[in-house]
């Protein structure tokens, strides 16, 4: 593969005269995905993302994460366990305790059209605070609009974070 990526081309045929046929070309670009460091307070839930470039967001999703290069944390149908991993590929880490400090995490992605599976470039890293004393709440998920296919559940995720540690319902 060059460094300027492979063409790949996508089209339907025609079934019918009346059926409308679309064509649609894609560069297949390398790319790169980017976990950033988070900080949470003591019995807070911690948020990890997982960065992929904008241009791939419909394509490339994620399928895991992986924390200190050895626990594989995959999606389950379980939503009150420690670590929840939301349809958008965010990672919730709950109640973090001093155990959970320092750990690192990467994420592992799925790129629909080419089939490749891909690790994360770099590592992002869990940082737990104690609370100097009360911190307002503070919002740390927003979501301007949630997409479902039809007969799925939406996920309506709301975290917050301050101490004591906020309720959200």
């Amino acid at each position: 593969m060059s460094s300027l990526g492979l063409l790949l081309l996508l089209f339907d045929f025609y079934v019918k005269p009346t059926v409308k046929c679309e064509l649609y070309a894609m560069l297949l670009q390398p790319y790169i995905v980017h976990i950033y460091d988070v900080y949470a307070i003591l019995g807070n839930t911690a948020v990890m993302k997982c960065h992929v470039p904008t241009f791939l967001l419909d394509y490339v999703h994620v399928t895991s994460w992986i924390r200190d290069a050895a626990f594989v944390i995959q999606t389950t149908a379980d939503k009150e366990g420690k670590y929840v991993i939301l349809p958008s590929g965010e990672l919730h880490i709950r109640e973090v305790n001093p155990k959970d400090a320092m750990t690192n995490f990467r994420c592992q992605t799925h790129h629909t059209l080419t089939g490749e599976t891909r690790l994360s470039a770099s590592a992002g890293r869990l940082f737990v605070t104690e609370p100097q004393g009360n911190v307002s709440p503070r919002i740390l998920t927003t979501q301007t609009a949630v997409h479902v296919r039809q007969g799925e559940a939406a996920i309506l995720s709301c975290v917050a974070q301050g101490y004591p540690v906020p309720n959200t319902t």
